[in-house]
């Protein structure tokens, strides 16, 4: 994932910063230099993650609401998820940074696609029924419509109070899709967010992919999730993850740059 990633910062001149709750031991370990260093497009930064969540308007009793949560989960990992929903937000907040899950494939070279005014991934479910989810895979939001976010967090950790430290009272996707489906018709009023269709799980086929983004007039960004992954690496096992991307690439071509910024911006 890391290869992809580097090779896509360097084609659009920017750079990728993984934020991260390491020691200042674990950031001097050789290991972690050299790692690093072999690419040279990402970037290690830490940060303190409850100093974060009390700067935006976050309390002792919320600290202690999503401590509790990898005890109630039913999986580990949900909690762990939950937890990365918060985060993503509070950190694009603090520091002005569009936010992507590492398994994005950024199809634009011109940054200012992903960068330059408020925008949020799209995936398409169905075309029958016309379902679309807002998804917190990737996006990039302006400050007052980051803080809104923040504060229907707040507020749906309120609702549920302190039942939470017993029992999980959260949906999977409670506090990043569901939270951003729920809250999209707020952000536009703030600012106009550009929806940015692409595939979902149900459409993880290299055909299917590429009949969609035609029809859609070219995706600018596609999402290899785990699933994604998982079920072409069954297709084909000698096919690892950067040669599935290419293959992704060569059957989804770019769209044309004056397509998606607005006019007078290229």
């Amino acid at each position: 994932l890391l290869e992809v990633q580097n090779a896509q910062m360097g084609q659009m001149n920017a750079h990728l910063t993984i934020f991260t709750t390491w020691s200042d031991e674990d950031m001097a370990d050789s290991a972690c230099s050299q790692f690093f260093t072999a690419y040279p497009h990402i970037d290690a930064k830490q940060f303190d993650p409850e100093a974060l969540l009390l700067k935006h308007g976050f309390t002792a009793t919320h600290m202690e609401y999503m401590k509790s949560w990898p005890s109630t989960v039913p999986r580990i990992r949900h909690a762990v998820t939950r937890l990365s929903d918060v985060f993503r937000i509070a950190l694009q907040r603090e520091y002005g940074m569009a936010y992507t899950d590492l398994d994005i494939v950024f199809l634009m070279t011109d940054a200012r696609v992903y960068w330059d005014r408020p925008n949020v991934a799209a995936p398409i479910w169905s075309e029958e029924k016309g379902a679309l989810e807002i998804q917190n895979s990737a996006f990039c939001f302006a400050t007052e419509q980051l803080d809104f976010l923040l504060e229907r967090v707040r507020a749906i950790m309120d609702e549920r109070g302190a039942e939470q430290l017993k029992k999980n009272m959260y949906i999977y996707t409670q506090l990043g899709p569901n939270l951003f489906q729920h809250t999209i018709q707020w952000l536009q009023l703030i600012e106009p967010v550009q929806l940015y269709f692409t595939h979902s799980d149900d459409h993880f086929l290299i055909p299917d992919v590429a009949a969609l983004h035609k029809s859609y007039g070219g995706f600018v960004l596609l999402h290899l999730d785990g699933s994604n992954r998982r079920r072409n690496w069954y297709k084909n096992k000698k096919r690892n993850y950067p040669m599935l991307v290419q293959e992704f690439r060569d059957a989804c071509p770019p769209p044309p740059l004056e397509n998606i910024l607005p006019s007078g911006a290229i």
